[in-house]
């Protein structure tokens, strides 16, 4: 099976023998109408359709760091995890890449909210753009980037705005460009907030949203299921946001400084997406140089904090 998304300005073919694979790629990444400038293909298959029994490193462990390293100044790129025999290569001069996996149960538990993640990655970084682990939030092309650990309270703050009628290209994953300006474009569309936040948020009987949870504990399910004509236009980014749960008491915003945003900011980045780590660290920090940063710590109310949010784009927009 195959198919083609054009995405942030990239038209991606995937052709897939593992079943269900298109379907979940069709479901995670957006689709938008901009003409594509690049193109980039990618191969899901097994090791039995390419002739072998199995693909494994030999070694006592894989060294990733030292593969990332061999393999930096070079057009190649190659993640492996060991745990699956689950393989990703990819060319980046002529942005082709293969992913081997030995089903359709074959992949990482990640994989399902962002299938082809490190492709993208690759595809994407260099010295004015890269992929960002951060949420995002705006108004008539403009917003602000969500940026933090897990817990920290960003997904459900872009899932609470999505609900009211603010646009988001993301709450997780997103390619940020750096230059002129910077500009954020949706990835993927899927979205992630575990039962508190769901209940908090009033979205229980929700139908778009599962009752089950995934390898997070968390429902995950797509945009389109709890907001089908959200734009997915790319947002020019005018702050970074580092949330945290508070208190108890209300929402509060305080600058933040340029190291704090860039320590939010980088470390999950570079952990959770390999190759290419300096690439993504030059990204975080010409982001948090560029922009205003700040503390955003979350009352309980989702309107007030939106209410905040909102005086906070009303103060850096233009």
């Amino acid at each position: 099976m195959t198919c083609t998304h054009t995405v942030a300005g990239t038209q991606v073919h995937v052709t897939s023998t593992v079943d269900g694979y298109i379907d979940c790629v069709k479901r995670a990444l957006p689709n938008m109408d901009a003409p594509p400038q690049q193109d980039c293909s990618i191969l899901v298959t097994t090791p039995e359709i390419l002739g072998l029994s199995r693909i494994v490193w030999t070694g006592k462990y894989y060294p990733e760091r030292s593969v990332e390293g061999a393999l930096a100044g070079s057009r190649y790129r190659l993640s492996y995890f060991d745990q699956l025999d689950f393989w990703q290569f990819f060319d980046r001069e002529t942005h082709r890449g293969i992913q081997v996996m030995t089903g359709p149960e074959g992949g990482p538990p990640w994989d399902s909210g962002s299938p082809l993640r490190n492709f993208l990655h690759w595809h994407f970084t260099g010295p004015e753009a890269g992929l960002i682990h951060g949420g995002t939030l705006g108004h008539d092309g403009q917003g602000l980037l969500l940026v933090g650990a897990g817990g920290s309270g960003k997904s459900g703050t872009v899932l609470s705005g999505i609900m009211r009628g603010w646009q988001s290209v993301g709450d997780d994953y997103v390619l940020v460009r750096t230059d002129p300006q910077p500009v954020a474009s949706a990835l993927f569309t899927t979205l992630k907030q575990d039962t508190s936040g769901i209940a908090r948020l009033g979205l229980e009987a929700h139908p778009g949203i599962p009752r089950h949870t995934n390898w997070q504990d968390k429902h995950q399910f797509h945009i389109a299921d709890v907001a089908e004509h959200l734009a997915l236009e790319p947002l020019e980014i005018k702050a970074v946001c580092l949330p945290t749960v508070g208190n108890g008491g209300p929402t509060t915003l305080t600058p933040a400084s340029t190291k704090e945003a860039f320590l939010a900011l980088a470390p999950s980045g570079v952990s959770q997406i390999p190759g290419d780590r300096d690439a993504t660290f030059a990204i975080a920090a010409k982001l948090v140089r560029a922009l205003p940063c700040f503390h955003l710590s979350l009352g309980p109310d989702p309107d007030e904090i939106l209410a905040a949010l909102n005086d906070l784009f009303a103060r850096v927009r233009t």
